[in-house]
């Protein structure tokens, strides 16, 4: 019985991640909170595009890549350094150029298969975002492996002054700034909120490897203060729109309470409870483990 029913969830998995590819074709890239984004983020500054270099630059667009990108590289002024910057009043930053599809002497971009279908491939979901000279801009910049520039990961890293929602989103970006530069006030906070989204920004953190890693974990003070921060988030909320990273629910699996005896219950309803009552329980014997790069020399 146990076999079947764990080769039912494998296979509900396997459909809903072709669902879920299949959305993002339709519908976009995932909704990516404030606060995520300002956690991804090494610099988030708002500031005014006040110059653009002529002369594309050439860079890896990733490690290890050989056949790089273009850059079009744009002078920001900065109006306001919510994180990062290094006082700096001025930021250069690097945008990628959308690389041309290669298209044959027939006209056709990609040539057919014999005996398969043609199909027209479809341009990337989210593709890469440019600045243009004089906007203003919330930006969550990264530097540039090895070029002396910040870039942007995706098109949600730009917000236009001009945006309805940008000055909700400053505010968020500003409270979560101001969280990241102090986690421990913010897990202590009076405020069940801030601490749940310190709390929650520290697991996206800890939980999330960039390359190659090992685990540790972290000290048995902070990973109280983390889950006990978690437990302060309302799990009774109902999902609304676009899947949230930043939701409860998705926060507490990120976790992987299952190594440590969580089991969901079958009613759909009482699965929230259940998630804050085994964060309230664990407190003080669970150890939350984070990903550490490992140089490779």
């Amino acid at each position: 019985m146990k076999r079947t029913l764990l080769a039912g969830l494998a296979c509900v998995g396997l459909l809903a991640g072709a669902a879920s590819a299949y959305a993002l074709r339709i519908a976009g890239p995932i909704f990516i909170p404030v606060p995520q984004r300002v956690m991804q983020a090494d610099t988030v500054v708002v500031g005014k595009v006040t110059g653009v270099e002529e002369k594309l630059v050439k860079a890896p667009r990733f490690k290890d890549d050989a056949e790089k990108g273009e850059y079009r590289v744009f002078t920001v002024k900065v109006e306001q350094a919510l994180m990062g910057g290094g006082g700096l009043t001025h930021v250069k930053v690097g945008c990628l150029v959308p690389m041309a599809a290669p298209v044959p002497p027939d006209g056709d971009p990609v040539p057919p298969i014999k005996g398969r279908p043609f199909i027209r491939p479809r341009p990337p979901v989210e593709p890469p975002p440019m600045l243009e000279k004089g906007q203003e801009v919330l930006l969550f910049l990264r530097p540039h492996a090895s070029e002396m520039f910040y870039t942007l990961g995706q098109g949600s890293d730009v917000i236009n002054k001009t945006a309805g929602n940008f000055k909700a989103d400053l505010e968020q970006a500003t409270r979560a700034c101001k969280l990241l530069k102090d986690p421990m006030a913010g897990l202590k906070s009076k405020d069940g909120q801030e601490r749940f989204t310190t709390a929650a920004l520290l697991v996206l953190k800890y939980r999330t490897a960039t390359g190659p890693a090992k685990e540790e974990e972290v000290s048995s003070e902070e990973s109280k203060l983390i889950l006990q921060g978690l437990a302060a988030g309302d799990f009774a909320a109902p999902r609304v729109g676009r899947f949230d990273p930043m939701a409860p629910t998705a926060i507490f699996y990120q976790l992987q309470p299952q190594e440590s005896g969580f089991v969901p219950p079958q009613n759909f309803n009482e699965q929230g409870p259940a998630m804050k009552k085994w964060l309230e329980d664990n407190a003080g014997k669970y150890r939350l483990k984070k990903f550490v790069p490992i140089d490779k020399k």
